[in-house]
């Protein structure tokens, strides 16, 4: 997709609290790695719709946006498994609470990207990190 080298992926830094999830605010377009390592997803709220895309993907990009196994083919073994599997896609993006509890592997990147940059959706983000 052209619309990652648009944005450099951003890591987003939170401490474990001590009860609940990891909560964050989506409010700007780019890509932004929430977690490295395994996890579970458990809502994207998302308040706004706006414009563009929402994506969220078990993974951890490059510095570019590209995941490792981005291009394994169906038929490997390690495809459902993969570090860049698609978990949820809006586009448009719609309001409304989006239960996931679900678990990732190897880390939670969200994509926002597509139409207007000061038009995009807002979305509260939860999810709670495993094994750490």
């Amino acid at each position: 997709m052209l619309e990652r080298r648009v944005h450099k992926p951003q890591r987003i830094i939170l401490p474990r609290p001590r009860m609940g999830g990891k909560i964050w605010l989506l409010d700007e377009q780019g890509v932004f790695i929430l977690e490295e390592g395994e996890g579970i997803i458990r809502t994207i709220a998302c308040t706004h719709a706006g414009t563009g895309t929402l994506q969220v993907f078990d993974g951890v990009p490059d510095e570019n946006g590209f995941f490792p196994d981005e291009d394994l083919p169906e038929t490997d073994p390690k495809y459902e498994q993969r570090n860049g599997r698609p978990i949820y896609r809006a586009t448009p993006t719609v309001m409304g609470s989006w239960m996931q509890d679900g678990g990732f592997y190897h880390g939670l990147t969200v994509f926002h990207t597509g139409g207007h940059e000061n038009a995009g959706c807002c979305a509260s983000i939860v999810w709670m990190p495993v094994g750490k």
